[in-house]
């Protein structure tokens, strides 16, 4: 008999599949290196069955997110324009026409007042599953990564989010520009570094300046060669909360939704400036999230 589902989050780097049953509960999982960077094309479908090999049988559908679905994915799922909540998202999901019984989330999509747009897809799953185990809350969420995403929610409705390129910013720095020359192999973290390159991105001046100063510092031996990686995560990382300070109400504990040390660098900058934080699994949100989406699937 097939009560089981299974929920994909399959992103740009990698993939995590979860069998779980009509109650929800995860019965097993796999992750995988085969993000949608490493498929090769036409070679979804063999990636999808080594996902769920053994699972089919007993589940009466797929529900997958993330980067799966966007125009370099398997198939595209349009973007859901915000405002949302999960009634809405789950109107929009979208039907694999390659794939019968295998559904997609779409992502969500912004446009601001000012004409700007933006774009999440894969984390929304996570900002449901949030919002599905505090029912009603009032939540300021920042999603740490390549691409952080912050975003406030009030009775399970998502308005607005921004995005900031700090991840993508931190490898730039430290691969292609001046610091690259002096970082050596033997880089560690250091507490002491990473926390003043937060209180240097608090000032006057802006990232592109608060950035050099880890050659100045390194050059007048204020900053030890093994910690530079340190400071300028810290520097950017700073910036980061810096600009969203003034965007967001920082006048409640910010809900980290991340899973790895990532997320407590960024708990110890928001702590370094008096602001409470929590942090949060983002897989076991996602199964929450694609649980409340699978109510709404009939299949």
């Amino acid at each position: 008999m097939k009560d089981n589902m299974i929920f994909i989050d399959w992103g740009t780097s990698k993939a995590a599949a979860f069998l779980v049953n009509a109650e929800g509960t995860v019965l097993d999982s796999r992750h995988s290196p085969k993000g949608i960077k490493f498929v090769p094309e036409g070679g979804y479908p063999d990636a999808y069955a080594e996902l769920t090999a053994g699972w089919l049988d007993s589940s009466r559908f797929t529900l997958m997110a993330g980067m799966v679905g966007s125009a370099n994915g398997w198939e595209e799922a349009p973007y859901i324009a915000l405002p949302a909540n999960p009634a809405s998202i789950a109107d929009r999901l979208y039907a694999m026409r390659s794939m019968p019984g295998v559904y997609m989330v779409g992502g969500l999509s912004y446009e601001s007042p000012e004409g700007l747009y933006d774009v999440i897809r894969g984390e929304e799953v996570q900002i449901l599953g949030l919002a599905a185990e505090n029912p009603g809350a009032k939540f300021l969420i920042c999603m740490p990564g390549t691409h952080s995403k912050w975003l406030t929610m009030e009775n399970e409705r998502i308005d607005a989010f921004t995005t900031v390129m700090s991840g993508d910013i931190y490898a730039a720095a430290t691969s292609a520009t001046i610091i690259a020359m002096m970082v050596g192999d033997d880089q560690e973290f250091s507490e002491e570094a990473f926390l003043r390159g937060v209180r240097t991105a608090q000032g006057p001046g802006g990232v592109m300046s608060h950035l050099f100063r880890a050659r100045t510092f390194f050059l007048f031996g204020k900053l030890a060669k093994q910690h530079i990686k340190a400071f300028v995560s810290g520097v950017i990382i700073g910036s980061e909360l810096a600009s969203m300070r003034g965007l967001y109400p920082f006048d409640r504990p910010v809900d980290l939704i991340a899973s790895d040390a990532l997320g407590a660098n960024y708990a110890l900058a928001l702590q370094s400036l008096g602001v409470e934080s929590r942090q949060h699994e983002s897989g076991a949100l996602s199964v929450k999230g694609m649980s409340l989406l699978a109510r709404h699937i009939q299949a």
